[in-house]
């Protein structure tokens, strides 16, 4: 998969040397290597802040592009724990369109983080259009969901909003969007396969300042299969250890 930018495929080999972001490396490689990954975005990692705001984030894995904000509509930085707070009014960091987003082969869309309520919620959103006719992302409304093409939802039942970080996989596999969230039976739904194409990657909301969402955003990474309960088992170890993530 082509890479971003060089500067960005050298400083992954970087980490990787030198031990940067090394419980990070160990999940990637737990889980098949980093072929096996569309992205990995994590607060801790590549995070460009100034006066407690973010401005930019960057791919751990150096594949995708660069996340951004825009002018003052930036989220809000905890560097104890590389968290980013979006306040669901006019907070929202996005990528341009690209390959690497594109949504018509099975994968897994990894999220830590929480899913508080909000009137018009789209906490992190892979999708085409701010009308999409392909997505892929997860909500908070009466209850934690994920969404897909235009525009099934499928909610965890008896897991409500909430501020608690959680660990949080919408899947598609060409047949179904699935919601996983640990301790609770997949939730799943029938989703056509979706047309191939380029998508943006939207944090805080959907396709830029539409439907955005209060949150907190610790980590998020796409795995390019649907998620089994082995891999669900070391994304919690690694997301409850080193990402403050609580069981639902």
């Amino acid at each position: 998969m082509r890479i971003a930018h060089p500067q960005d495929r050298i400083r992954y080999v970087y980490r990787r040397r030198f031990g940067e972001g090394a419980d990070i490396i160990a999940l990637v490689q737990a889980l098949g290597g980093s072929g096996d990954f569309g992205y990995f975005y994590d607060g801790r990692f590549g995070a460009s802040v100034g006066g407690g705001v973010v401005s930019q984030l960057t791919d751990f894995l150096g594949k995708a592009p660069a996340l951004t904000a825009s002018g003052t509509a930036r989220p809000s930085y905890t560097a104890a724990t590389g968290a980013l707070t979006f306040d669901g009014v006019s907070n929202y960091m996005a990528s341009a369109a690209a390959a690497q987003f594109d949504l018509s082969t099975a994968q897994s869309l990894v999220f830590v983080g929480s899913v508080p309520g909000n009137s018009n919620p789209r906490n992190i959103s892979v999708s085409d259009a701010s009308t999409p006719t392909r997505s892929l992302g997860i909500e908070a409304a009466a209850s934690a969901a994920a969404y897909g093409g235009a525009t099934p939802v499928t909610a965890v039942s008896g897991v409500a909003e909430t501020t608690t970080v959680r660990l949080w996989v919408a899947s598609i596999d060409g047949t179904n969007l699935n919601i996983d969230c640990p301790n609770v039976a997949r939730v799943s739904t029938a989703l056509a396969a979706q047309a191939a194409g380029s998508c943006v990657l939207t944090l805080g909301g959907q396709w830029a300042a539409t439907n955005l969402a209060n949150m907190t955003w610790l980590s998020q990474f796409r795995l390019n299969r649907v998620v089994t309960s082995s891999d669900l088992t070391a994304i919690l170890a690694w997301a409850e250890k080193y990402r403050g993530a609580v069981h639902a």
